[in-house]
C-alpha cells in the first residue's frame, strides 16, 4: 500500500468487521508504507458518526489485557502448530473472535502478512499493547524457524504471570474488604446508632463508664464533622493516588515494596520469579543473555530493581558471569543466585532459570496460602473487638439502668 492512498474495501465476507449494509472499511496508510494505522467505520458525516469516530481503535492507542494476548498467541501457536499457513491463521481468527479489541489486532496483523511484513514487525507498530519481551521471544522464534514453539512459551508466560497476579491480588483482597466492612459498620453505629441511645443515657444523669464516654464523644464528632471528614478523606485518597503517579511517589512506593516486613519476602518470590521466567523464556528462544538481561531490565516495574538489573547488564557486557555480578545482591536471595549459578556453570540456564522460577512461584503461592489461612482469624478477631467493643460501651449503662430500676 502505498504512501497517502487509501484501500476501500467493500467485501464485507472478506472483512468479517459486521459493517451495516451501505457503509465501507476505510484503511489509511501513514508513515509507514506497509504499515495499517487505524480502522474506521463511516455512513454519514453526521455528529453521531463524528463523536464515534473519537473512540474507533488505533494502533498506537489499543491496549490488550494479558487475557486478550493470551487468547492471540495460544490460538495462533495452536492452528499454526495444526499445519495451517500464518494467514489463514489469521483469517480464521479474526472471523471467529468476538472481541472487537482482538478482532482490530488481529484483522491489521493478516492485512500486514499479505503484504509480506514479519509478525514481529507489526507487533511494534502496537506500541500499547506488546512489549519488548514478547516480540523479542517471537522475533527470535521467527529467525530459527519455530513461532509456534515461541508463541506457545509467550502463552505459558501469560499464563504465568496471570496466576502471579490472581494469586497476590487474592492474598490482598480478604483483608482489605474486611478493613472496609469494619469501618462502615463503625461508622453506622457511630452516625445512627449512638446518638440514639446518648440522649437516654445523658437524661438520666448517671454517671457513664469511661468507654461509653469516649464512643458518645467520638459520635459527636463525628456527626459534628461528618462532611468535613468525608470531603478530608476524599482528598486524601486522590492526593495519594496523583502522589503515586509522579516519579517521586513511585519511588517511595517501590521502596516500600522492597523493605517492609512481610511484603519486601513476597515481593522478593515475585520480582525473582518473573526474572527468572523472563531470562529463561528468551534465552530458551535463542535470544542472547544481553538482550535477555535489556528485556527483563525494560519489562521490570520497579525502579530501584530496574536500576539493579542495569548494572548486571553493564557488568555482563564486560565479560562477568551473571552470578558473579549478582553476588551479594539486596533484591534476590542467595539460594535463588546459587541455583542460577549452577545452570550457568552447566551452560544450561534456560532450563534451570524456568524451573527456578517454578519453584518461586510455587514458594510464593504457598506463603500466600499461609498468610491467608493465618489472617483469617486475626482478622475476625480485630473486626469482633471494635465491634464488640461499641456494643459494650451501649449495653454497660443500659445494664446499669436496668439495675437501678430493678432496686426501686
Amino acid at each position: 500500500m502505498r504512501e497517502n492512498t487509501k484501500l476501500n474495501v467493500f467485501n464485507q465476507e472478506q472483512t468479517d468487521l459486521n459493517l451495516k449494509q451501505g457503509t465501507h472499511l476505510e484503511i489509511l496508510s501513514t508513515v509507514d508504507p506497509s504499515g495499517v494505522n487505524y480502522i474506521t467505520e463511516f455512513k454519514s458525516e453526521s455528529f453521531r458518526d463524528k463523536i464515534h469516530q473519537l473512540f474507533m481503535f488505533s494502533e498506537n492507542k489499543i491496549k490488550l489485557s494479558v487475557s486478550q494476548k493470551l487468547y492471540i498467541f495460544e490460538n495462533v501457536a495452536l492452528l499454526l502448530d495444526s499445519g495451517i499457513s500464518i494467514d489463514e491463521t489469521f483469517n480464521i481468527l479474526q472471523k471467529q473472535s468476538q472481541d472487537k479489541k482482538v478482532k482490530f489486532v488481529l484483522n491489521v496483523c493478516l492485512l500486514s502478512i499479505k503484504q509480506g511484513r514479519k509478525i514481529s514487525e507489526i507487533l511494534k507498530g502496537f506500541k500499547s499493547c506488546f512489549d519488548s519481551k514478547e516480540i523479542g521471544m517471537i522475533s527470535a522464534g521467527e529467525s530459527i524457524g519455530k513461532l509456534s514453539t515461541s508463541l506457545s512459551q509467550l502463552s505459558d508466560d501469560l499464563k504465568f504471570q496471570l496466576e502471579l497476579r490472581n494469586e497476590v491480588k487474592k492474598a490482598s483482597l480478604y483483608p482489605i474488604m474486611v478493613m472496609i466492612f469494619t469501618l462502615l459498620v463503625v461508622i453506622a453505629m457511630l452516625k445512627f446508632v449512638i446518638p440514639q441511645v446518648s440522649s437516654l443515657f445523658v437524661s438520666s444523669d448517671m454517671e457513664l463508664p469511661m468507654i461509653t464516654q469516649n464512643i458518645i464523644a467520638a459520635s459527636d464528632f463525628l456527626n459534628s464533622n461528618f462532611l468535613f471528614l468525608i470531603s478530608f478523606i476524599s482528598i486524601l485518597i486522590v492526593a495519594c493516588i496523583s502522589m503515586l503517579k509522579t516519579s517521586l511517589g513511585k519511588r517511595i512506593y517501590d521502596f516500600l515494596l522492597l523493605n517492609l516486613p512481610f511484603v519486601k519476602d513476597i515481593q522478593q518470590l515475585k520480582n525473582q520469579s518473573l526474572f527468572a521466567q523472563t531470562l529463561g523464556s528468551l534465552m530458551f528462544n535463542g535470544v542472547s543473555i544481553v538482550r535477555s538481561l535489556e528485556i527483563a531490565r525494560e519489562s521490570t516495574a520497579n525502579y530501584y530493581l530496574k536500576s539493579y538489573i542495569f548494572y548486571l547488564l553493564e557488568d555482563v557486557k564486560s565479560g562477568i558471569k551473571l552470578c558473579d555480578a549478582m553476588f551479594l545482591s539486596p533484591y534476590f536471595s542467595d539460594f535463588f543466585i546459587s541455583q542460577l549459578a549452577v545452570g550457568e556453570k552447566s551452560s544450561n540456564l534456560p532450563q534451570v532459570a524456568l524451573k527456578v522460577a517454578s519453584n518461586n512461584h510455587k514458594s510464593l503461592s504457598d506463603k500466600l496460602q499461609n498468610f491467608t489461612k493465618l489472617l483469617q482469624p486475626v482478622v475476625m478477631l480485630v473486626l469482633g473487638g471494635v465491634v464488640g467493643t461499641v456494643v459494650l460501651a451501649i449495653m454497660l449503662p443500659l445494664s446499669q439502668m436496668i439495675s437501678n430500676i430493678s432496686v426501686f
